[in-house]
């Protein structure tokens, strides 16, 4: 089972570009099996396009718990979380200085890697509205074979197995999806350590979970 997210992942650039290309093809996959089950619903096939049509649903399913498979070992394979401590520096306002005070979080390699797991909401929708289309063929065509009493049975086989991948592909992609807003533990010192004649800034430990890095 994949990880549940905890907060950023940290991955290579070799490995982000190798998430990326396997969401793509996860996406194909998706568009090809769409225009495929709008096929079955919109032409009176023969039995025998029918099997062909659960043999193309079946095999596009095998590709992609093959992508899926591939995309887990990846993201397994990332560097366990660690929980760290930043240095964060300011400095308090003055009259030789008025700034105001300001801590960040964002880093841009930090954005790059999410990225490389996110899933947006159109790749969630395609996949609610893929699983719709899936069960209402699935259903047309139970009604059809019932009409013409004729069993299609490798159609159903192959449709169920499409229907167990694209579920397979939605709890995988939600349960490594990073959270947008990470929680974290917030510790400041307001002990007092300032120049008394032009306030200086000074450092403040900040622990939360993240990357280990210093700002």
């Amino acid at each position: 089972m994949p990880r549940k997210n905890q907060g950023p992942f940290k991955f290579t650039d070799s490995q982000v570009q190798q998430l990326k290309r396997t969401n793509k093809n996860l996406r194909k996959l998706n568009r090809a099996a769409r225009r495929e089950l709008r096929r079955v619903g919109h032409m009176e096939l023969t039995r025998t396009q029918y099997r062909e049509a659960g043999d193309l649903l079946g095999t596009i399913a095998t590709r992609m718990i093959g992508e899926l498979r591939f995309h887990h070992a990846i993201v397994k394979a990332g560097p366990e979380q660690q929980p760290l401590r930043i240095v964060v520096s300011f400095v308090t306002p003055c009259v030789h200085r008025p700034e105001s005070r300001q801590l960040t979080g964002h880093d841009d390699d930090d954005e790059a890697e999410s990225e490389a797991v996110k899933q947006d909401a159109a790749q969630q929708a395609e996949i609610e509205s893929l699983l719709e289309l899936t069960n209402s063929i699935e259903d047309l065509v139970s009604r059809r074979s019932m009409l013409r009493g004729v069993p299609l049975n490798a159609f159903f086989r192959g449709i169920n197995r499409f229907r167990s991948a694209v579920l397979e592909q939605q709890q995988h992609l939600l349960a490594t999806a990073p959270q947008l807003t990470p929680p974290f533990e917030l510790q400041v010192d307001e002990r007092p350590d300032v120049c008394p004649d032009c306030l200086q800034s000074k450092e403040i430990d900040v622990t939360m979970e993240g990357h280990e890095r210093q700002v």
